[in-house]
C-alpha cells in the first residue's frame, strides 16, 4: 500500500480547511441563535438539572427533559463519578451513560478539569473532531484511488450536524473509526489497535468494527476467501478494542452494580426491530414534526444500504471495510422504534454506518459513488437550517 506523499498530506490539509469553515460557520450561525452562550449546546432540562445547583453559566431549559448532551456535560465534569445524582444533575441510566466516556473525558481534559469552561469544552472537542475526519477522510479517499475531495464527504454528514449541535459523541467515534480503518490500510496495521480501542470507549456499537477486524482475520474460506482482496489484518487490532471494551464494561457493572454487559445497554434488548418500517410508515400520517423531510432521510438511508449490496462484491475494499459495513447497516436497520423514533436519533446513530460504506463505495469503479457522497454533501447543506431552526 502507499505511504502518503506531501502532496497528499497538502490535499488533507485544503479538505479539512474546508471542512473547518463549513463547521465554523454552522458554530458561528448556532452560536447566534443561542444568543451567544455556548451552554445551550450542552440542551439541559430541569427534569434532570437542579439549576440552583448546576455549575454558574449552565443554561438549563425550564420543564423539558434536555436531551443526551447534559449527561455528557455531567461526566465531563467528573468522569470516574460514582454519584447517579452530583453537581445538581442527575444521571438517567449510569451504566448507560458512562460507557461513552471517551468524548466527556478529553471535555473534561481540555477544560482543565475546570466546570466553567467544561460546555466550550465539549464544543470544542467535537469541533476539532469534524475538522480531523476531513483530513483522515481525504487520507482514506486518496488511498482508494479517489480525489481527496471525497474526505468532505466523511465530515459532512448530516447525522454529525445533530451531534454538534447537543453535544453528543458520535462525532469521537467516527472520527477514531476512521483513524482506525486508515491506519489498517497502511504498513503499520498494528497500530489500528489504538484508535480501534478508542472507538468503543465513544460509543459501545463500535466494537462491531473490532467484530469485523476478527472475522477478517480468521482462516478465509467459502464467501470470505472470495470477498477478500487483502492480506488478513494482525490479531492486536482486534484484540486490543475487544480487551478495552470488556474490561471497560466489567468496571462499570462493578462500579454500578449491574448485570455483566447486559446490564449496560441501556434500553436493553428491543421489543420491535425494523423500526425504520414503523417510522416510514408514520411519515404518511404526518407523525414526525417534518414528516417529509424523515421519509426523504431514511429513503436516503435505505439507498446508500441498497448501493451497498450492489457494488459489495466488486468493490476494492478489504474484507475487514466490507464486513464492517454490513454489520454496522444490519444493527441500524433492525433497531427498533426508540432509535427510529425521530432523525435525531436515527441520523446520528447512522454515522459509523456512513462511514464504512462510503468507504466500500468509493472502492467501487464508475462515477455513481461519487454521486451518492455528493448526496450525503447536499443532504448537509440542507439540514443545517432546519437543525439550526429547531435547536
Amino acid at each position: 500500500m502507499r505511504s502518503c506523499s506531501w502532496s497528499g498530506a497538502a490535499s488533507a490539509g485544503r479538505v479539512a480547511l474546508v471542512a473547518a469553515l463549513a463547521w465554523g460557520a454552522f458554530f458561528s450561525a448556532s452560536l447566534a441563535l443561542r444568543q451567544g452562550d455556548v451552554s445551550r449546546f450542552v440542551v439541559a432540562g430541569d427534569h434532570f438539572v437542579d439549576a440552583s445547583r448546576a455549575p454558574a453559566g449552565l443554561h438549563v431549559r425550564q420543564g423539558s427533559h434536555g436531551y443526551d448532551g447534559q449527561f455528557h456535560y455531567r461526566l465531563a465534569l467528573d468522569p470516574w463519578t460514582d454519584r447517579q445524582e452530583d453537581h445538581g444533575v442527575r444521571l438517567d441510566r449510569p451504566e448507560y451513560r458512562q460507557q461513552r466516556i471517551l468524548y466527556p473525558l478529553l471535555a473534561h481534559a481540555l477544560a482543565l478539569g475546570r466546570a466553567d469552561r467544561v460546555p466550550a469544552a465539549l464544543v470544542a472537542v467535537n469541533g476539532l473532531c469534524v475538522v480531523v475526519l476531513a483530513g483522515l477522510g481525504a487520507a482514506l479517499a486518496r488511498r482508494c484511488g479517489r480525489s481527496a475531495w471525497l474526505g468532505l464527504a466523511f465530515s459532512l454528514y448530516p447525522g454529525l450536524l445533530l451531534a454538534f449541535a447537543r453535544d453528543l459523541a458520535e462525532i469521537c467515534e467516527v472520527t477514531a473509526a476512521a483513524a482506525g480503518l486508515l491506519l489498517l490500510r497502511g504498513s503499520h496495521a498494528r497500530w489500528a489497535a489504538v484508535p480501534l480501542s478508542l472507538a468503543v470507549l465513544a460509543r459501545e456499537s463500535a466494537i462491531l468494527l473490532a467484530g469485523a477486524v476478527f472475522l477478517a482475520w480468521l482462516p478465509r474460506r467459502g464467501w470470505l476467501a472470495r470477498a477478500a482482496t487483502d492480506a488478513r489484518p494482525p490479531a492486536i487490532a482486534w484484540l486490543a478494542p475487544a480487551a478495552t471494551f470488556l474490561a471497560w464494561q466489567a468496571w462499570i457493572a462493578a462500579r454500578w452494580e449491574v448485570a455483566f454487559l447486559f446490564g449496560t445497554s441501556g434500553r436493553g434488548i428491543e421489543k420491535s426491530g425494523l423500526g425504520w418500517l414503523g417510522r416510514l410508515a408514520g411519515t404518511l400520517h404526518g407523525e414526525p414534526p417534518q414528516p417529509l423531510v424523515t421519509a426523504l432521510e431514511i429513503g436516503w438511508l435505505l439507498a446508500v444500504a441498497a448501493a451497498l449490496l450492489l457494488v459489495l462484491r466488486a468493490s476494492r475494499a478489504s474484507l475487514a471495510e466490507k464486513l464492517a459495513a454490513l454489520l454496522l447497516g444490519a444493527l441500524l436497520l433492525s433497531r427498533g422504534e426508540s432509535v427510529w423514533i425521530e432523525d435525531w436519533a436515527f441520523l446520528r446513530v447512522s454515522s459509523s454506518f456512513w462511514l464504512t460504506a462510503l468507504l466500500v463505495l468509493a472502492q467501487a469503479s464508475g462515477r455513481a459513488p461519487l454521486w451518492l457522497a455528493g448526496t450525503g454533501v447536499a443532504g448537509f447543506v440542507l439540514l443545517a437550517p432546519l437543525v439550526l431552526a429547531r435547536p
